[in-house]
């Protein structure tokens, strides 16, 4: 929810990017508000919300499989540098999983006896 603030503000060139410039971009300000209304969305446990996250986390894990085979066969080519592609991959397949499983932790039901 705050990375989606922040983009927002900078795509409304209330702050300025990291290049110290102030322009206006109609994308970064409705990717912004789209990350800012999940987040929120996640955090007020909006069922609707929480069953697309779980859409988009289940996608991140199928790119990043195919991002670990890349890596994999990328290894052939560039050597022990793909190892950081593949740490990387297996990062997100992970962030992605842990994600899956909170929401699936935090339902909105009575807590368990």
């Amino acid at each position: 929810m705050l990375s989606g603030s922040l983009s927002l503000m900078r795509g409304m060139a209330v702050i300025p990017d990291s290049g110290g410039g102030r322009h206006t971009s109609l994308v970064s300000v409705v990717l912004g508000a789209v990350t800012g209304l999940i987040g929120l969305g996640l955090l007020l446990r909006v069922e609707a919300v929480r069953g697309i996250v779980n859409v988009f986390c289940f996608v991140d894990i199928a790119l990043s499989l195919l991002s670990l085979a890349g890596s994999l066969l990328g290894s052939l080519v560039v050597g022990p540098i793909a190892i950081l592609f593949m740490l990387s991959a297996i990062f997100d397949i992970c962030t992605a999983g842990f994600m899956i499983f909170l929401i699936g932790e935090t339902e909105s039901g009575p807590p368990p006896n």
